[in-house]
């Protein structure tokens, strides 16, 4: 099951208690520069699924329950490298309409372009944040890193610029899957069920 345990609380000094993950965030890994820590396709693979049932299961909920925040860092693998999402502090069911203000409520670089423009946030703009990691999965960089935040913000929300696919290094269906995912309108977007 693709969602961090939640063990307990501590009151003084306030800490919230998890089941243990030991192999850190899937950011971590990915840019981890010692060769034996790298990914093999398969795991990529399994992780991106993981994460799919994850999300899914999230948005299966009466009401949906949206992440809001999905990126990298907030994808923690196990000793076996099996992923579990976590940090649902920005998370809220879709029924509660939440105000949004222009640069949105997330982490800028997994952003739905919507979100970014201050529009509301449903199960759509998680699945945009989700193709962020595929691509992510499949080129091991950092989503825009030669790019300011201002300029990101421009360029993904108001001028419909996407990360770089390179054809020889990606299979059409995962590019397709990517593209599908990072549509301009939402409502093109695909369910985490499909």
């Amino acid at each position: 099951f693709a969602i961090l345990h939640f063990i307990g609380i501590t009151i003084n000094p306030i800490c919230i208690i998890t089941e243990y993950m030991s192999n850190g965030s899937l950011f971590n890994k990915l840019h981890d520069t010692n060769p034996e820590a790298s990914l093999s396709s398969t795991k990529r693979t399994i992780i991106a699924l993981g994460i799919a049932y994850g999300l899914n299961y999230m948005h299966k909920k009466v009401p949906p329950l949206l992440h809001c925040d999905v990126k990298s860092l907030n994808v923690l693998l196990d000793s076996e490298d099996f992923p579990k999402l976590c940090d649902f502090g920005l998370s809220h069911y879709a029924a509660e309409k939440i105000e949004l203000k222009p640069g949105g409520i997330g982490t800028l670089i997994w952003m739905a372009p919507e979100v970014i423009k201050g529009f509301e946030y449903t199960e759509k703009s998680d699945v945009y944040s989700y193709g962020v990691i595929l691509w992510e999965l499949l080129t091991g960089k950092v989503p825009f890193e030669n790019m300011n935040n201002t300029l990101i913000m421009d360029e993904v929300a108001y001028n419909n610029r996407r990360l770089e696919i390179q054809r020889h290094d990606c299979p059409h269906e995962l590019r397709s899957l990517m593209a599908r995912c990072w549509a301009a309108d939402p409502k093109n977007r695909p369910t985490f069920d499909q």
